[in-house]
């Protein structure tokens, strides 16, 4: 899948997200490389935010 956002995520650039779903031991193992970005600070700034953004899908899916 491809993300683009204004200034204040991706600064514009299309970046490239990559998700892969494997069976875990205790459920669904989810792993995510997201590339591409047009700074380091836009890198950094989303590498902050994934864990945050996972954690929200886990508790919505698990409920």
């Amino acid at each position: 899948m491809t993300w683009v956002t204004g200034p204040e995520g991706t600064e514009g650039s299309e970046t490239v997200v990559f998700v892969r779903l494997a069976p875990g031991n205790n459920g669904t193992r989810l792993q995510l490389k997201h590339k591409g970005f047009g700074s380091e600070k836009s890198k950094t700034q989303h590498e902050k935010a994934w864990p945050e953004v996972l954690k929200n899908l886990d508790q919505v899916l698990t409920g």
